[in-house]
């Protein structure tokens, strides 16, 4: 009786077939002929045959053709290079090398790591080769997963804009792990919209493009992106069907460029977000022939929740940017603009609000709106409140506001919403001003024209008298309250109509070398034939003046408008003095009088459109209140600048400054 440690030659063999086969790495024995001549269980399911019986049968050539060869990276593996060719040529120990199949008819990816060595016959020929093969498949994925997941988050966490962001993200899942990208979400209109779509071929993108626009997804669906939107459950599609694309068809176009996209498996995950479902990720695999599975799944899975993460942290910036923004924006705005919440206590207070007011922020947020604003409770009747901004329902109101350090006028509305009101005013203290003033020019431009209109009118009449005869010294007399009355009247239209020029842009300047000395010395004596009792001019300028740049005419309609104004706000008499100072590249004209002088708070204001310092010709001086604007706007555009002085004595000086004419 055998012991039960000795065993057949045929026990022997069948133990070794039993160990060869229960091994989990293949392996297969080839001749120099390229027959194999032996094959373990593992190795005919690796290399993708139903039975060892059935490989063996199988000329190696014909297997090798199965299958796309390549190295860790992706590239083709020379099939001379193998581990068992080398070891057909007699190499005792060829390197093991790690290897990539992909199986062409399905396009699965497997990896293995192989290795070989020569069996030689009893002459110390080699015979054939020993291969053999470790399946790594599932480590290899595992450890793409890895990677891939930590460069998604990578990406998702580089980017805190949405869009940016997920077209990155689907960009980095095509091709490492699908052929397609699609990422949807419900828009506000309750459709299933594209954020992003991403595939290697941009013909392929155009076709997809065509499928999202002529055939949306239906947001009824109870299955595919919609269901999965809905439901906030994953879908899987191992493999799709020609029957399934039918089914999905609405029509034969739409069949057409379904089967054009050669969809051959599919999976659908949602993005969670803060309040539910924020979209979808589509993972189509087509041209690499890839079968997803459940490991897929979870792996997409996992990357969905990263995404849903990295989706809420962008949407809270951009939410956060928003209010930046519009605070940023209110922070930059003319207007005036200030919340109050229902219980009437403001909560906002922007910068021009400050401004206009005087009021700052610090002051007034947290108080009610009735203790911060002084002059509110006067006012709050008269202020619209609609219920929607642009809607019409709400007219400006221009009303005054006392804040107790002076009044102001602002034209104010408000829209009230389900926290409070917000309030929006513009300061119209300038144009009130300016109405006020152009009140005084009518009134003032109505006495000017009727005084010298109604001497002129008078003399005219007088010498058309008929019932007594007129002495030559009486017609002379007439004849002269005609001419300087009529004098005055031009010199009133003449302001009029060079405000009108300057206002309207028609103001044309001709910039030309100018004799400052010279064209004053003409003023001058032009002034002097005309001066009241009491008035005495007097010039001064350098020996050799240099030239300035300007229009020599408006030159001098600025001299003649200062030095007429000096003698004219000089009621009492008193020296009128007319100076010129080269310096820096600048002349400097002064004309300093000893008349009735300017308050300091009236002398930021007289260069002023219709502004008189004397509006109730409590002094009798007249004007229109247009002259000193005039010289401001013509020495302006000449490139040079005005300014007046006045202190706390009687009198005043006028400075203007034109620069220099290059040699």
């Amino acid at each position: 009786m055998d012991s039960p440690l000795t065993t057949t030659a045929r026990d022997q063999g069948s133990l070794l077939e039993a160990i060869l086969t229960s091994v989990g790495d293949g392996i297969i024995v080839f001749g120099r002929d390229g027959q194999l001549r032996y094959a373990n269980e593992p190795a005919a399911r690796a290399l993708g045959a139903t039975s060892m019986d059935e490989l063996l049968a199988t000329p190696l050539g014909e297997i090798v053709e199965r299958f796309d060869v390549m190295d860790e990276e992706g590239n083709p593996f020379p099939e001379s290079r193998l581990p068992g060719r080398l070891a057909l040529l007699g190499e005792e120990s060829p390197p093991s090398v790690t290897l990539r199949f992909r199986i062409r008819a399905t396009g699965e990816e497997r990896w293995s790591i192989a290795s070989a060595r020569p069996l030689r016959d009893a002459d110390g020929n080699v015979e054939a080769a020993l291969s053999i093969f470790r399946d790594i498949t599932h480590l290899k994925k595992a450890e793409e997963a890895q990677r891939f997941l930590a460069e998604a988050t990578d990406i998702l966490n580089r980017s805190l804009h949405l869009d940016e962001m997920l077209t990155s993200f689907a960009h980095l899942a095509v091709p490492t792990l699908a052929d397609w990208c699609v990422v949807h979400r419900i828009g506000p209109d309750g459709a299933v919209q594209p954020l992003v779509l991403a595939h290697a071929n941009p013909e392929k993108v155009r076709w997809a493009e065509e499928l999202g626009d002529r055939w949306p997804p239906d947001p009824n669906e109870t299955t595919g992106i919609a269901g999965v939107l809905r439901s906030g459950s994953s879908e899987l599609y191992p493999e799709i069907t020609d029957e399934m694309l039918v089914a999905a068809a609405r029509d034969d176009h739409h069949l057409e460029v379904l089967r054009s996209l050669a969809m051959k498996s599919v999976m659908t995950v949602p993005i969670p977000g803060r309040d539910g479902v924020f979209g979808t990720m589509t993972f189509v695999a087509s041209e690499s022939g890839r079968r997803y599975d459940e490991r897929d799944l979870e792996l997409v899975q996992e990357l969905a929740q990263r995404a849903g993460f990295a989706v809420e942290n962008a949407r809270v910036f951009a939410e956060a940017e928003d209010r930046a923004h519009a605070s940023l924006v209110l922070s930059h705005v003319d207007d005036g603009v200030f919340l109050v919440d229902r219980e009437g206590v403001i909560r906002l207070w922007n910068r021009a609000a400050e401004t206009i007011t005087g009021l700052s922020a610090r002051q007034v947020i947290g108080h009610q709106l009735r203790d911060a604003i002084p002059g509110w409770t006067a006012v709050e009747a008269l202020v619209p409140v609609g219920a929607t901004p642009g809607a019409g329902d709400n007219p400006v109101q221009a009303v005054p506001l006392d804040l107790g350090n002076g009044e102001i006028w602002v034209s104010l509305s408000g829209v009230g919403f389900e926290e409070g009101t917000v309030y929006a005013f513009r300061d119209l203290t300038a144009e009130r001003r300016v109405d006020e003033m152009k009140a005084d020019f009518l009134a003032t431009a109505s006495h000017e024209l009727r005084t010298p209109v109604a001497a002129v009118y008078g003399a005219a009449m007088t010498l058309m008298r008929t019932d007594y005869v007129i002495g030559d010294e009486a017609r002379t007399r007439l004849l002269e309250i005609i001419a300087s009355e009529s004098d005055r009247l031009t010199r009133i239209v003449d302001d009029v109509l060079w405000a009108s020029r300057v206002d309207s842009g028609r103001l044309t300047l001709a910039i030309d070398r100018v004799d400052a000395a010279q064209l004053a010395i003409g003023i001058v004596s032009a002034a002097r034939a005309h001066l009241p009792p009491g008035v005495k001019i007097t010039f001064e300028a350098p020996e050799s003046s240099p030239a300035v740049a300007g229009d020599p005419d408006k030159v001098r309609q600025v001299l003649a408008n200062l030095l007429d104004n000096a003698v004219k706000y000089s009621p009492d008499g008193g020296e009128v003095e007319l100076r010129l100072d080269a310096q820096e590249g600048r002349m400097r004209f002064s004309i300093r009088d000893e008349g009735l002088g300017i308050p300091p708070a009236e002398q930021a204001r007289i260069f002023e459109k219709f502004y008189r310092l004397d509006p109730q010709l409590t002094r009798g001086v007249g004007g229109t209140g247009l002259g000193l604007y005039i010289c401001r706007e013509l020495v302006r555009r000449m490139g040079g600048r005005i300014w007046v002085a006045s202190g706390e004595g009687p009198g005043s000086t006028f400075f203007f400054e034109l620069p220099l004419s290059e040699p």
